[in-house]
Parts: C-alpha cells; structure tokens; sequence
C-alpha cells in the first residue's frame, strides 16, 4: 500500500511545480531518515519517542558549538555522536521509573531539552562556509579536479547510520526472541541517541546553521513516515528490518504529499501530514481486522518496560 501511494503520488505531482526531484528525495537520505530511525527503533521497543526533534536541533547547536571553538570536525562528530547515545542511555534508565508512562517520560525530556536550547543558544549559531572543507570529495578527471558538494559526504554518513542500524539494532535488539530487560532497552535507546546526534552533524553539513528547537514536536513527516512504513503495527518474525527498508519510501510519500497539500498547514504545523497519518493507521488496523494476519496484537500496545 505504500509503494503504491508513493508511485501514486509521484504520477500527481510535477516536478517543475513546486521544488525539483532531487529536494522531495533529499529526506530519503538527510538528517530526517536519521530521525525516523531513531523514532522507530524506540517504538519497537515498546517506547513512543517525541523528544526526537527537540534532540536533533539540540545535537546541532552542539556540534556547531564544537566546531566554532576549533574542535576538528571528525571530533566534533565523535562527540556529539557519543552526546546523544549518553542522552540516549539516560532515557533508558528514565522509562523505567514505575507508574509513568514511557510517552510521558520522553514528553518530559523534550520540554527540558527545549528549554536547555533556548536558554543557551536563543538565537542559534552558524558556522563557516569552510568548516568542513577537509570533508569535500575530489577526484582528477582528465586533468581537472572535479570538486563533490558536502551533501555527498551527508548522504554517505546517513548511509552508515542506515545500514548499522538495519544490521547491529532492528531485527538484533527489537525482535520478539530478544526478552525485553534493561541491557536490551538501554543497548537500543543508546544507539538511536546516537543516531539523534549524527542528525545534527547532518543538518550543519546541509545548512552551516543550527538553530535552537522552535517546537516541542517538529517535522511530521518522520512519525508519518513510522507509521507508513509499519512501525507501529507491522509486527512478527523478521519484520523489523522489512519496516526499516520501508522507511525510506515513507519518508518520500510523506514529502510528497507535504507539497501536494500544503494548503491544508496551519500555525506552523503540517496537519496534512497528520492527517496522513491518522488515515494510514485506520487503515491498518481496518486490514489487520480483516485479514487476521498477525495473531500478536500491536507491537506498542505489548512492549512495555
């Protein structure tokens, strides 16, 4: 269903209409993908994550804030990359607190986080347009050297996290043989906070800015793209890598249909993609009652700690 909404959308849409083919596929493999994984990981260890977008924006400021006292960028990276798995780890422990909800816990985290950005960076930072100039790609060709843009090295970084995600977290620390318990709950919230931080570094290789998190909840395309691709439904042996390879592709449909519907956002927000969002899951739940294909009940209403 989600291959054909995208191959739907993707016949609607043209690409001189509003931004070129390149832009709509940019989240496919931005900072956004690193998002979403980190979002999906956790909810397939029974753990609604809504500080994902908070933490990004605060990853950002903090390798920005690195870059600009001199740090190298590779050990600006290392460390804020090792900043969000210690965040990660501390979230770990805090949904484990007895009688609060793991959404409510994440809920908590977001808001701090918030108000630790905006006190510390209100106006955000910038750094140069050469920060990273050791990162450029180059190669001779016949004689001339040719000179890859920093999206490159951006999009091979996201590729990294990709794959060590698909190969050391989902189907490893989320599937179902793997009893739920602390080791398994701390292993793979570190890892999607190191995920969270690597997004950060991500958005400085794209942009040059980081800003300080504008909203508790952002970008509705990654819960979208979640939800689209399975995360929250789709459940059963072998499938939680099948929902990772899937997100890509949800990334892309929830892109699409942003500009197709941009009417519909209010006050900031992009309730077309929310609305998306809600009709996928009653979708969902529709086929799973009808077709009866997984005798487990959704995956967030059986995981918890």
């Amino acid at each position: 269903m989600l291959l054909v909404l995208t191959l739907g959308l993707l016949i609607w849409w043209r690409p001189g209409m509003l931004l070129h083919l390149s832009e709509v596929a940019k989240p496919m493999a931005g900072r956004e993908l690193l998002v979403a994984l980190a979002m999906l990981i956790a909810l397939r260890l029974g753990v609604i994550d809504l500080s994902v977008w908070v933490l990004a924006g605060l990853s950002a400021l903090i390798a920005g804030g690195l870059l600009n006292a001199g740090v190298a960028p590779w050990v600006a990276t290392l460390l804020t990359v090792l900043a969000g798995a210690l965040v990660g780890l501390l979230k770990s422990q805090l949904v484990r607190i007895p009688g609060v909800p793991a959404v409510v816990v994440m809920l908590a985290v977001a808001v701090v986080a918030w108000v630790v950005g905006r006190m510390v960076c209100p106006e955000g930072l910038s750094i140069g347009v050469d920060t990273f100039q050791p990162w450029l790609m180059t190669r001779e060709v016949f004689g001339t050297v040719v000179t890859l843009p920093l999206s490159m090295t951006r999009i091979l970084l996201v590729l990294g996290g990709f794959l060590l995600s698909m190969t050391v977290c989902l189907g490893l620390l989320t599937r179902d043989a793997v009893p739920i318990g602390a080791f398994r709950s701390a292993a793979g919230l570190t890892f999607a906070g190191a995920l969270i931080g690597l997004a950060g570094v991500c958005q400085l290789l794209d942009s040059h800015v980081a800003l300080a998190p504008q909203e508790i909840i952002g970008d509705f395309r990654v819960l979208a793209a979640v939800v689209l691709a399975g995360g929250a439904l789709f459940v059963g042996p072998g499938r939680d890598r099948l929902v990772g390879l899937l997100l890509p592709v949800g990334l892309l449909a929830a892109t699409l249909w942003e500009f197709l519907f941009a009417d519909w956002g209010r006050a900031g927000y992009e309730w077309e993609v929310l609305v998306l969002t809600v009709g996928a899951i009653g979708i969902q739940l529709i086929l799973r009652t009808i077709l009866r294909g997984a005798e487990q009940p959704p995956a967030i209403l059986t995981k918890t700690f």
